[in-house]
């Protein structure tokens, strides 16, 4: 697929294919839209059909040129997270990649070993990001919006 007509919907594919959010890229286009309007133009964008062309093209030549060793796709980080979310305390040992922090307990009789596990709601937090065009997208723009609203409701302004 070649380069985008509209040099603004190009440089919005380029951001998310660098990792930016949709609403990041879009606010990085469109430096003078307001929060209300970059949080729910930004997800839109990312869905119209040649712009999400475009952004997985770009993702794909990123990823030849990448050591996929080294670098991890939005799937995987997706898949980490869903596993993170999942996963109770009980089933993490020590040893475990869930595993965030270790503490050894040393006891009078034996050594204990305390885990710790990433916070969960961030983790919940990350993949809504992560999710660009599913419905946990629409979902963080409807929520977005009705924040502004209740704020600009409360706050006077």
């Amino acid at each position: 697929m070649p380069v985008l007509e509209k040099p603004k919907k190009e440089a919005f594919a380029q951001g998310m294919a660098n990792g930016l959010s949709a609403a990041a890229a879009y606010r990085k286009v469109y430096p003078a839209a307001k929060r209300v309007t970059y949080e729910s133009k930004g997800p839109a964008m990312a869905r119209l059909g040649q712009v999400k062309d475009r952004i997985t093209e770009l993702k794909k030549k990123a990823d030849a040129i990448m050591d996929k060793k080294a670098v991890l796709s939005i799937v995987e980080k997706r898949e980490f997270l869903a596993r993170l979310v999942r996963t109770p305390i009980g089933l993490v040992d020590h040893n475990s990649d869930l595993c965030q922090e270790r503490t050894y307990i040393e006891g009078a009789e034996e050594t204990s070993v305390r885990v710790k596990l990433p916070c969960k709601l961030k983790a919940i937090q990350l993949d809504n990001d992560l999710a660009v065009d599913g419905a946990e997208a629409g979902a963080n723009s409807e929520l977005a919006n009705a924040l502004v609203l209740i704020r600009e409701a409360t706050h006077g302004r």
